[in-house]
């Protein structure tokens, strides 16, 4: 068997192999041996048909599928032997077969990068110092409270966080248009609208101080930018009639609602234990982002790594699949997604996977059951049902190993993080929870 092994471009690599013309004649005519036990040809006794016959019927028939079963096999053959390391499947390029004679064919595919991670010794990483207190317990109280509110008319005028139901009608240079109008809107004071929703941004704005029952205009100019295009830039008129008014009436944390909250025996204090048990769960899950972060930013800052098309194709449409599946099966029918608007974070995604992957090999790092068992764990803690949720892990495969790689990656940043020079900050438990916290 003849090889030879060259780059084509980037990552890409073609091997030729020769195949000796003794090796597949004997391959064929083995298969044409067990053809001719198990055939039975008109006129002759099953297995007894003459050579000539089932070669004449069948060598044909055989030669591409023998072929391509050998040039299977060589080619896995040469990549171990060379320890080459291939991303994608190879495409092999057979040429015409001619009997009696040697066969070469080629393959070509991509390879992994070579990779030496820099950048390990020395990183500079913050380290959070934050810790859930007495006050941010408190806080998550009201939350729980405020998350099953209920809601009482007043006459009182409105102020923050009461609920308003009204009519509007509105009118540009004293005409109708299109969606001027509408009944029984209900809106939440001070509650975050997108900058589109103008009119119920103005609208909380201006009610404040009001009373249910009264009648009063408003004027409105819509943005340049208003998502309804023949309403940009124009200045509207708006009647508005308070039809109810709503202050929110929180629930007091009385043992019957310490015992709906899951506390069976209605204690506060031990409410506020199951609390702080789970903030401070959320609170090492947020401090191990936040650190992971820094470690991913600064190991793509430090490492230009050459990403393979093959991988890179892989994730792009990974990544537009993902998005496709969060808009409605009529969307999806017309929806175009650009490859290019997925191709920064496919890059990186990549980019970090080959990054853990090396130091994962380079490290000698392996998956531990205690490991695994303990991501379950913290996992569950933030479920209701805890038992539950640990058994549907143990039963799903796609969990499980979801798990498992994140073990890995959890002890390729507890190595990187050996290796770096940490500077602690104060953070609050609030601001560790904020997902646009900056690093």
């Amino acid at each position: 068997m003849k090889t030879s092994v060259e780059t084509t471009q980037g990552l890409g690599k073609r091997i030729t192999i020769t195949i000796d013309k003794t090796v597949i004649e004997k391959a064929i005519q083995n298969e044409l041996d067990t053809i001719a036990k198990k055939i039975r040809i008109d006129g002759f006794r099953k297995g007894k048909a003459p050579k000539f016959l089932i070669k004449q019927r069948y060598s044909t028939s055989i030669h591409q599928n023998i072929l391509n079963d050998l040039m299977q096999y060589y080619f896995i053959d040469v990549i171990t032997q060379k320890k080459i390391n291939p991303v994608s499947a190879p495409k092999y390029m057979p040429k015409e077969y001619l009997y009696g004679e040697d066969y070469t064919f080629s393959a070509e595919f991509e390879v992994y990068p070579e990779i030496k991670v820099q950048g390990l010794e020395g990183m500079e990483i913050k380290q959070p110092i934050t810790e859930v207190t007495e006050d941010d317990i408190s806080a998550m109280l009201d939350l729980l409270r405020k998350q099953r509110t209920t809601w009482e008319e007043t006459s009182e005028p409105i102020t923050i966080d009461n609920r308003v139901t009204l009519d509007f009608i509105g009118f540009i240079d004293n005409q109708p248009f299109e969606g001027n109008k509408a009944s029984n809107v209900i809106l939440t004071t001070g509650k975050g609208y997108t900058d589109s929703e103008i009119m119920i941004l103005t609208l909380q704005e201006r009610i404040i101080g009001h009373k249910a029952g009264e009648k009063f205009t408003i004027n409105i100019q819509f943005p340049e930018e208003y998502t309804t295009e023949n309403l940009r830039g124009k200045d509207a008129v708006f009647k508005i009639v308070l039809k109810k008014v709503e202050r929110q009436k929180l629930p007091d944390l009385t043992p019957d609602f310490i015992k709906h909250l899951g506390i069976k025996n209605g204690s506060l204090e031990e409410l506020r234990s199951e609390v702080r048990k789970n903030m401070q769960c959320e609170l090492n899950i947020a401090v191990y982002k936040y650190i992971k972060k820094q470690v991913i930013d600064e190991l793509i800052k430090a490492n230009n790594i050459e990403v393979p098309a093959s991988l890179l194709e892989n994730t792009i449409n990974i990544l537009k699949n993902q998005t496709k599946e969060s808009f409605s099966e009529n969307k999806k029918r017309t929806l175009t997604l650009p490859r290019e608007l997925f191709e920064e974070e496919a890059r990186r995604r990549v980019q970090i996977n080959l990054l853990i992957n090396n130091i994962i090999h380079t490290h000698n790092i392996t998956i531990t059951e205690d490991h695994v068992q303990k991501l379950i764990q913290e996992t569950a803690f933030s479920h209701e049902d805890s038992s539950k949720t640990i058994a549907l892990y143990k039963k799903n495969t796609t969990l499980m190993k979801n798990v498992q790689h994140a073990a890995l990656e959890q002890q390729v940043i507890e190595i990187v993080i050996s290796k770096a020079k940490l500077t602690t900050i104060l953070r609050s438990f609030q601001d560790m929870m904020n997902p646009f916290v900056s690093v």
